[in-house]
């Protein structure tokens, strides 16, 4: 397992996708002219929003 140390804690974690949602998302990523990240992005900030507002 890898280790990390820095003086800023503040690092960003690496994410493994599968396979069948990493091709999912990135054609979702180019069909609406954005980045992987950029939609990653988006789709979680809309789960949080739902899990905020159930709370």
């Amino acid at each position: 397992m890898a280790s990390f140390s820095a003086a800023n804690s503040n690092f960003l974690p690496l994410v493994h996708l599968e396979r069948e949602v990493r091709e999912f998302l990135l054609s979702r990523a180019e069909a609406k002219g954005h980045s992987l990240d950029e939609i990653v992005n988006e789709l979680l900030k809309e789960d949080i929003r739902r899990i905020k507002a159930a709370s």
